[in-house]
């Protein structure tokens, strides 16, 4: 028997369902040497018009938590049972039936059911048609309904994010990065989870040990690299879902591209379907051929490779994620670790007298970074800092005599974002400038807190904003951010070099087309890209705080307070 080949047959079930794609079909893609799967090519020339549609998916094609809660409710054969039995379970095992996390995995249930029961599975275990022996009233509450887009989806090899390369050296490059610190805690989660659900996944498959581990984490991967959020994009039309995350046949073949040619769109019809429409900077003649992209949106290179596998040299949307560095953590004294021997031998008095102060100097440090941690919470804040490239046209500018001319407003030009700057004003203010819990001791529930003599309330950002920009020593405490940041970004530069002065990391030859490239070949290329990417932020914002440093420290109001500091040290 010969075995339809999977795209025609994808292609046949759009058309017979009410998909509309004149002039689009789907060619295997590359950038460069490298393949990015199947994409969304023109046929012949088409013109793209404003906010006219070139593809349509209806909704009875949209996969989403209704969907499966519909088959699973309502299917009468045998795998529609067994997606019943499984949806059931985990509803009764504890998992909440409702919110984002309720929708994932109700997709990756999907995703699993249609891999269990696709066709090269079929055959090999002799399981007959379930359509011959009950025909559905509805065919979407078939697992055959379902079949043609399932078996066009990658399979395991096909998806290349850095959850799936253990043991390639590519991944030791990424130690010490966030990058590698996200990996390891998705394959822990990933781990977990796995564990949990499994009891509930192994119905789908008659508990015949298929749905391995890395089968589960190959329907993550799916999921998060093809998912479509409708929640924004629904906003301000006549149509209502509960669900959120779907996965649209047809639009999850569109690849990424910054320059894009068109978007998803979620029409006003009672159908609710899917569009594809053009956007501003494409409109006009298109060449036959040409593939059409859309934009994930602007993500850095972590995120692009995280999810979807691939990098974009020279990415302007590249970011760094650092913890919050707390000042607290540098002015903690060191206090070598001692052996028994040590321990025993008896102390000086004056020796004896040190180290206590060390010890209470810990403990009032830690203190300090709990409740801040907490004051974090409180204004809504994440204990991380998200650092973006500098205008690539230069860190500052001059007036004719050369003098520097700084934004005040925004000195940084974009480096922090608005949260990250309140985060770091956290990390650097002290009780020296008013700022700490002045109900110690209190419920932890409720705390109150106080900056330069007032209390902040209500414990908003805008209030915190408006305090630190009211302190005399404002720009002292900007000069401290920069400071702070500088050597941070310093250290970092170190590690991603091995050695700051000696440059940059010498990259491997680039590859180019006729070169023989195996997988492990296109990882390194991608890690590689990614760390030069993240050297480039640095350098760049080394540049500029170390501008800002030196320009922040000629305020007279500056000079003053480390002067009146160091007459306070002179007179101790």
């Amino acid at each position: 028997m010969t075995r339809t080949d999977p795209l025609d047959a994808f292609k046949a079930w759009l058309s017979e369902n009410g998909a509309s794609f004149p002039s689009l079909s789907f060619k295997a893609s590359r950038s460069g040497c490298e393949s990015r799967g199947r994409g969304l090519f023109t046929t012949n020339r088409i013109t793209l018009e404003e906010g006219k549609s070139i593809a349509t998916v209806p909704a009875k094609l949209v996969i989403n938590t209704s969907l499966v809660v519909r088959i699973a409710k309502y299917g009468r054969t045998t795998p529609a049972k067994k997606l019943a039995q499984c949806v059931d379970g985990l509803r009764k095992g504890g998992l909440s039936a409702e919110g984002a996390a309720w929708e994932r995995v109700c997709l990756l249930v999907f995703l699993l059911w249609g891999w269990v029961y696709s066709e090269p599975l079929r055959e090999e275990t002799g399981r007959e048609r379930d359509s011959g022996e009950i025909v559905e009233e509805d065919p979407a509450l078939s697992i055959d309904f379902w079949l043609p887009y399932v078996r066009i989806l990658p399979d395991i090899d096909g998806l290349d994010t850095p959850v799936f390369w253990s043991g390639s050296p590519a991944l030791s490059l990424l130690k010490g990065m966030e990058l590698d610190d996200a990996v390891r805690a998705k394959k822990l989660k990933l781990t977990r989870e796995y564990s949990e659900l499994l009891p509930h996944l192994s119905i789908l498959d008659n508990a015949k040990g298929r749905i391995t581990l890395e089968r589960f984490m190959w329907a993550d991967g799916v999921f998060w690299s093809r998912v479509l959020s409708f929640g924004s994009a629904l906003e301000g039309t006549d149509t209502t879902t509960s669900d959120d995350y779907h996965l649209v046949p047809l639009v999850d073949f569109c690849n990424h591209s910054f320059d894009q040619h068109i978007g998803w769109h979620i029409s006003e019809s009672a159908s609710c379907r899917v569009e594809l429409r053009a956007v501003d900077m494409a409109v006009g003649d298109v060449a036959a051929d040409t593939e059409l992209f859309i934009s994930y949106g602007q993500k850095p290179n972590s995120e692009l490779l995280f999810i979807h596998g691939f990098v974009v040299p020279e990415n302007p949307f590249e970011t760094l994620i650092v913890p919050a560095p707390f000042i607290e953590g540098s002015n903690v004294p060191f206090e070598p670790d001692g052996d028994e021997e040590s321990e025993e031998r008896e102390l000086s008095e004056e020796a004896e007298i040190e180290r206590e102060e060390r010890k209470m100097q810990k403990i009032g440090a830690q203190i300090a970074i709990k409740d801040k941690l907490q004051f974090l919470s409180l204004l809504g804040l994440r204990r991380v800092i998200d650092i973006s490239r500098p205008p690539m046209s230069g860190n500052v500018d001059e007036d004719e005599q050369g003098e520097i001319e700084v934004d005040m407003n925004d000195p940084t030009k974009g480096l922090l974002t608005d949260d990250g700057l309140l985060a770091m004003y956290v990390s650097v203010l002290t009780a020296e400038d008013g700022f700490g819990r002045t109900d110690a001791g209190g419920p932890r529930d409720n705390p109150e807190y106080n900056l330069g003599g007032h209390k902040i309330f209500p414990l908003t950002k805008e209030t915190f904003s408006t305090l630190v920009q009211a302190l005399p020593h404002y720009e002292v405490i900007r000069l401290r951010v920069f400071a702070v940041l500088l050597d941070m970004i310093n250290f970092r530069l170190y590690e991603l070099s091995g050695e700051y002065t000696q440059g940059r990391a010498t990259r491997t030859a680039p590859l180019k087309e006729g070169d023989v490239i195996t997988t492990e070949d296109m990882r390194m290329n991608k890690v590689e890209v990614f760390r030069e990417g993240q050297y480039d932020l640095l350098v760049a914002a080394f540049g500029l705080l170390q501008t800002l440093q030196e320009r922040w420290a000629e305020f007279d109001v500056v000079q003053e307070y480390l002067t009146a500091i160091q007459a306070g040290s002179d007179d101790e």
